[in-house]
């Protein structure tokens, strides 16, 4: 894919999306408090709202405080910081979701966002841009009955065909997998369904407006009363399903699985060892050979297979190459219910993270690990955590790729050959609370197998402020941290 170089990006909307994905370090002065418990929880919710807002707003903004929490009062601080976080939400000046109407009938639930142009203008073609904001229209309800936790969240990505015909479609798939399995479901229109003769596209669900809706739409979900954060996915056929695979590795923290069908991403765009902890399932005929799809199927089954061997129980998956089906014929219908039955893993012990751009932008926190001098890093580093017991292993790795098998009909890689190296000259801050490990005893952390720290930790009121900051997530609102050079 050609990169796009001829889109001016504005500061100030860089800022915002920054902000969606991570907080930055510089730091806010707040009031101190001796102990969030003993204090004004008032006057602390006050203070962290304003923060939050401001981080969202300008994207200002390392939180500080002396306040230091007993153990019994982490969840009454939790409860206090993500109903701050909420209203800063609430009172932060973009475009909302609209109330969640029924799915199915295009009066009541068709709505649009739009992307600014600073990220994604009105593309017009060869070259030309209106000078608009990109829209992005989409169906969004809810079908079924509403389970006790909140309705699954199930976002569609369509294929890379006519808009026309390729939107309405996937609204078509989604109503009927809505009669069988009650969910929300969200069905974008890719704003600028183009494809240049020279490649260039903008028709890449991964790109960086792209992301600006769906940082957007997950910030928002997750605070909705409707929807079960535990139990977001991304799936999507053809184009959609390429990126379902590509977000999976970017989103993974978020997400519970994801379910693309009729795809085949290259393993050096969407690292399967970033799926640790999530639902993978990937779906493509033996006859869809465009662009070697079933071949990279078979390889990131096999890679996928690799891993769970190796950590049990971390890389759930079901890859499967469906014998005698083409791109159109493979079986669409399996992938919401198996799906469906996942959930989102709380405060894993394992984490993966080979840590690549989409479209320029890199995530600054990945399930509890946070990059605090981050930028445009000069390698690409992956990052592998083990806590056993009090003891939290890190080992930073560069990862470089070879080509090793070339489709030749297919004019594309399919296979490749990863070499690590492990590295120094860096820094990383571990957030942790008592989910992960003892923190009434000393904290040992190792990264290359290098003792860095070794001590106590304090269930700081900060901390859990920060990684909402970082996360906005209700199950990453951490109490302690560490942060170690290496």
């Amino acid at each position: 894919m050609k990169k796009i170089c001829n889109i001016a990006i504005s500061i100030s909307i860089l800022t915002v999306l920054h902000l969606c994905l991570a907080s930055c370090d510089k730091e806010v002065q707040t009031p101190q408090e001796p102990n969030v418990v003993t204090g004004s929880f008032v006057k602390q919710e006050n203070s962290v709202k304003a923060f939050l807002l401001e981080n969202l707003e300008s994207g200002t903004g390392r939180y500080r405080t002396n306040a230091i929490l007993t153990k019994d009062s982490v969840e009454r601080a939790r409860s206090l910081v993500w109903r701050a976080w909420k209203k800063a939400n609430l009172n932060f000046d973009e475009a909302k979701l609209p109330g969640l109407p029924q799915f199915g009938d295009q009066t009541v639930d068709q709505f649009d966002w739009f992307i600014p142009k600073s990220l994604e203008g009105e593309y017009l073609g060869n070259g030309q841009y209106s000078g608009k904001d990109a829209q992005m229209m989409f169906h969004w309800g809810y079908c079924g009955s509403k389970p006790s936790g909140g309705y699954p969240v199930f976002v569609y990505l369509h294929g890379s065909g006519a808009v026309t015909n390729e939107w309405p479609n996937g609204y078509g798939f989604c109503k009927d997998w809505g009669r069988q399995t009650a969910g929300i479901y969200f069905v974008p229109r890719i704003p600028n369904g183009v494809t240049e003769p020279n490649g260039f596209s903008l028709y890449r669900w991964w790109q960086k407006g792209k992301q600006y809706i769906w940082n957007r739409l997950i910030r928002q979900l997750f605070i909705s009363s409707y929807a079960d954060p535990d139990r977001f996915f991304f799936f999507g056929i053809s184009e959609g399903a390429y990126g379902s695979a590509r977000l999976s590795t970017f989103y993974a923290d978020y997400l519970a699985g994801i379910g693309p069908i009729a795809g085949g991403e290259p393993l050096n765009t969407a690292p399967v060892e970033n799926s640790a902890n999530i639902a993978y399932c990937l779906r493509t005929g033996s006859l869809d050979d465009s662009y070697g799809r079933d071949v990279i199927t078979k390889y990131t089954g096999e890679a996928l297979d690799a891993l769970e061997k190796e950590h049990p129980g971390y890389y759930e998956h079901w890859v499967y190459v469906e014998p005698g089906a083409t791109h159109t014929s493979v079986d669409y219908n399996q992938t919401i219910p198996w799906l469906n039955r996942k959930v989102r893993k709380h405060y894993p012990k394992y984490v993966n993270w080979e840590r690549l751009d989409q479209d320029g932008i890199y995530r600054e926190g990945f399930y509890n690990l946070f990059i605090p001098d981050s930028g445009r890093p000069s390698d690409r580093r992956k990052y592998e955590m083990t806590i056993t017991g009090n003891t939290v292993d890190i080992n930073v790795v560069t990862v470089k790729y070879t080509e090793i098998e070339w489709g030749e009909k297919h004019g594309n890689c399919v296979k490749y050959q990863k070499d690590y190296t492990k590295v120094s000259g860096g820094k990383i801050r571990i957030y942790l609370c008592d989910e992960l490990v003892d923190l009434d005893q000393a904290v040992v952390v190792k990264v290359n197998g290098k003792e860095v720290f070794n001590g106590m930790l304090e269930r700081r009121f900060e901390d859990m402020v920060n990684s909402c900051a970082i996360y906005f997530d209700p199950s990453r609102l951490y109490t302690s941290s560490v942060e170690v050079d290496y």
